[in-house]
């Protein structure tokens, strides 16, 4: 589709974060999932448990929550009021609060027993590491 360095990636994860969503006409039913095709972690998460790099891979909630703790922090005004409604309506559809759960449940069926899901990243193998 496009040679290397052309924003590709970019976009997908813009699509998925929904912020180009509203200029090119995204249905609010339509929901793009992005998916980093290696598994490339830094000091910090390979720390994590396999749950916290599924809730991370989710890059939608992920960028909404960010956004929603700069604007809680920083709201100033209505417009910041407005869009963190939005933000919480946005968290909402995609059901963030379950979030947690159906990376769970979505390792159970990639066939992590209980005691491999317990195990922080740097000590699971590298089959292990990609699922």
């Amino acid at each position: 589709i496009g040679r290397n360095g052309t924003g590709k990636s970019t976009l997908l994860k813009y699509l998925a974060s929904r912020r180009v969503g509203d200029k090119v006409g995204f249905s609010e039913d339509v929901f793009v999932h992005y998916v980093n095709q290696e598994v490339t972690l830094n000091e910090e998460q390979e720390e994590w448990l396999p749950v916290d790099v599924v809730l991370h891979a989710d890059v939608q909630r992920r960028l909404l929550l960010e956004e929603l703790k700069e604007l809680e922090s920083n709201a100033s005004g209505e417009g910041d009021v407005q869009r963190i409604s939005v933000v919480h309506e946005h968290l909402d559809s995609i059901e963030s609060s379950s979030a947690h759960a159906r990376a769970s449940q979505l390792l159970r069926s990639l066939g992590f027993s209980e005691e491999l899901a317990s195990r922080k990243m740097k000590q699971l193998s590298g089959g292990w590491r990609v699922r």
